[in-house]
């Protein structure tokens, strides 16, 4: 691990330091401090509580991906090893380190690293793909190419039956001898496995949770940006800007996207949507919005991964899991 991953370790960090810095000595951050504090408390709390709306979606996905690949811990165990996933997840950058959780799951439940790494990988799929969708559909309806839509459409669609009728044996066969060459402990086996479960119907709803998220997002992104700082999008203008630099977030470039959340939407404003291009506006919508869903994000996983760290699980979480997860 430490071989494939070591020269990254910090680049990170520093790509997403070196955009703050820019942006610092660029833009004028009195100004930018000056319109964070004429916001109203009314509209901070509403956009705090759509965040934790999020967080609670993205948790049901969770906890629904691991009753579906036949994983049936108990709903506080779930919650906390979810939690201390997501805490090392917003303090690395990319969020690599939510597959802390496959320790966890490994320590806790005898689960193997193989299934639980997949099932994190398709946990971060599921956003990874429906955002990217979104973010380029509505840029196709922005630019004028809606007549793009429908190839769009079919094209997912078609993805879909391949990857649920085929078994993509040489790409197993590629990844399986990529992670032996780099010294990996993880077998491909599962993911083929998991490939047929999460696209069976039942899998229909952690999609429908994540749609559910993303249109919180959206939403949270629409009044903030229209209620505090008089930047009046349309609901597709938000989603095309939101989906955006969300999808740096997931991108190991940054923490938690700042830095480079801020070059993302000042360059699409400025390139697609001019008449709302007012920099010191923008840097400070995207930073509000980053810290809005960060801070409850970091403080309610930080205090789950605490309780996940020091063993303090009740004991009926480990003793009545009735796993299936020893199997070999």
């Amino acid at each position: 691990m430490k071989k494939l991953f070591g020269k990254y370790k910090y680049l990170g960090r520093l790509i997403g330091l070196l955009c703050l810095l820019w942006l610092f000595f660029t833009f004028d951050f009195n100004v930018v401090v000056k319109t964070w504090f004429e916001i109203d408390g009314a509209t901070v709390g509403r956009a705090f509580l759509l965040s934790l709306s999020i967080l609670l979606l993205k948790f049901m996905r969770w906890h629904l991906l691991l009753r579906i690949n036949q994983y049936r811990l108990p709903l506080m165990s779930s919650l906390s090893i979810y939690g201390s996933g997501m805490f090392w997840g917003l303090v690395s950058p990319g969020r690599m380190g939510e597959f802390s959780r496959c320790l966890v799951l490994k320590k806790r439940f005898g689960i193997l690293y193989s299934h639980s790494a997949a099932l994190i990988i398709f946990d971060r799929l599921y956003d990874l793909l429906l955002i990217a969708t979104a973010c380029l559909a509505g840029w196709l309806m922005l630019t004028g190419r809606e007549i793009f839509l429908g190839p769009l459409i079919l094209l997912i669609l078609s993805g879909i039956i391949i990857l649920k009728r085929r078994s993509f044996k040489s790409l197993f066969e590629w990844l399986d001898r990529f992670f032996r060459r780099h010294g990996l402990p993880v077998d491909v086996q599962p993911f083929r496995e998991m490939i047929a479960r999460n696209l069976s119907v039942r899998a229909l709803i952690p999609l429908l949770l994540t749609g559910a998220s993303l249109a919180v997002m959206v939403t949270q992104g629409y009044f903030l940006a229209a209620d505090g700082y008089g930047l009046h999008f349309t609901g597709l203008q938000i989603l095309f800007l939101v989906t955006a630099f969300s999808i740096s977030t997931l991108v190991p470039l940054s923490i938690f996207g700042i830095g480079t959340n801020e070059i993302i939407l000042l360059t699409l404003v400025y390139t697609w949507l001019p008449e709302f291009y007012h920099p010191e506006k923008l840097i400070a919508f995207s930073l509000s919005l980053g810290m809005i869903n960060f801070i409850p994000a970091i403080v309610g996983s930080g205090i789950l991964a605490t309780i996940c760290n020091v063993k303090i699980l009740p004991g009926w979480c480990r003793q009545n899991a009735g796993l299936e997860a020893n199997r070999k």
